[in-house]
């Protein structure tokens, strides 16, 4: 069995919050919004060079496409995580919003618990 030491880069501070929900010591890397700057290229390089895997956990919306697409273009070798976007809505008024953070924890759990460290 493949043993993994993930990294899930996301977009926002809640995305974190409800990633630790699930996994309460889940190692994170969050860009605040669809940045992919000097900052993320430190956090994601430090990761790797710890050992860490780095996935993009990103929403599945438009955004989401973007960030994984900058992530990608720089770090062909990071996978994406896709998330069911039935999981990630969330009713705002008028309109459906997709997020990471409007996810179950358990549903985080069954999802990434592949990409977990069983110790």
């Amino acid at each position: 069995m493949k043993m993994f030491n993930p990294v899930f880069i996301v977009e926002g501070w809640s995305d974190e919050q409800v990633l630790r929900q699930a996994y309460p010591f889940i190692e994170t890397i969050v860009t605040n919004g669809t940045r992919m700057n000097n900052r993320v290229r430190a956090d994601i390089n430090n990761h790797m060079r710890l050992g860490f895997t780095p996935y993009v956990l990103s929403d599945p919306d438009q955004a989401g496409d973007q960030l994984y697409d900058m992530v990608k273009k720089e770090y062909p070798h990071i996978e994406r995580i896709l998330v069911d976007k039935e999981q990630a809505k969330k009713r705002m008024s008028t309109r459906w919003k997709y997020g990471i953070e409007y996810c179950n924890p358990l549903y985080l759990y069954m999802l990434l618990r592949v990409y977990m460290v069983q110790h």
